[in-house]
């Protein structure tokens, strides 16, 4: 055994220095048969990537030599999956090739071009597959909104209650965001002093439940007012000319 083992060493150091090719795969060969071969495959913290992707990254199949296996280059395949953040990628004598993964966790749903997907509070993408499984998550619009949605969402978290209510955001020229809210009221927000301007908007809310009445947008871009718009039929009945 430890003379196959030293073999299966030498064999692969032989084959990645670029020495004799015949005589490493020989002995590569010869260490799988005499029992440091591939025949499991054990993977920890997966929860949400494919199973067939991680062995696709990995490259091996039952009977591989082990030390024909690279386990820093299966790494890199496995971290350019969208949903792993960490890999750890080990030979475990005499059979098993060891994965533990960190994945990311989907922080908001990026719509672009048409399509959607998953991206994690850095911004990273995920991916597009199973984006229906996490309609819970708010929509973010606009080509810097990933890099960009985060301080966003630490700011309405100062308002908890608001906050739930908060579907999707919008990006604004790379300076700003609109809100829309669950009931389909849009909210403008400015440029700058975010959390007073949200601040704000909770207090009237709490005080006239002012996102419960007849109307289709608020401006808070303004920091000594507060612009309500109206709906067609609310603006027609303040003008008594409609029902």
């Amino acid at each position: 055994v430890l003379a196959g083992l030293a073999a299966a060493v030498g064999g692969a150091a032989a084959w990645r220095g670029g020495l004799d090719d015949t005589l490493a795969r020989t002995a590569l060969a010869w260490s799988g048969e005499v029992g440091f071969a591939v025949d499991e495959v054990l993977v920890e913290g997966r929860k949400e990537t494919e199973i067939r992707l991680i062995l696709a990254s990995l490259g091996v199949e039952r009977g591989t030599p082990l030390f024909g296996f690279s386990p820093d280059a299966a790494r890199e395949r496995l971290l350019a999956l969208g949903w792993v953040a960490e890999a750890l990628v080990e030979r475990r004598l005499p059979d098993t090739v060891y994965v533990r993964l960190r994945e990311r966790r989907p922080a908001a749903i990026w719509q672009r071009n048409g399509s959607f997907v998953l991206v994690d509070a850095s911004g990273v993408v995920i991916g597009g597959d199973q984006v229906w499984r996490f309609s819970d998550l708010r929509v973010i619009v606009g080509e810097d909104a990933p890099a960009t949605f985060a301080p966003l969402f630490a700011a309405l978290s100062t308002q908890p209650a608001l906050a739930r209510r908060v579907t999707a955001a919008v990006r604004i020229s790379r300076r700003r965001w609109n809100l829309r809210m669950d009931n389909g009221v849009s909210v403008l927000l400015p440029e700058q002093g975010v959390v007073a301007a949200w601040r704000r908007l909770a207090q009237l809310d709490e005080a006239s439940g002012l996102l419960d009445r007849d109307i289709a947008g608020i401006d808070l871009r303004m920091s000594d007012r507060t612009a309500i718009r109206l709906t067609p039929g609310a603006a027609a009945r303040l003008r008594g000319d409609g029902a």
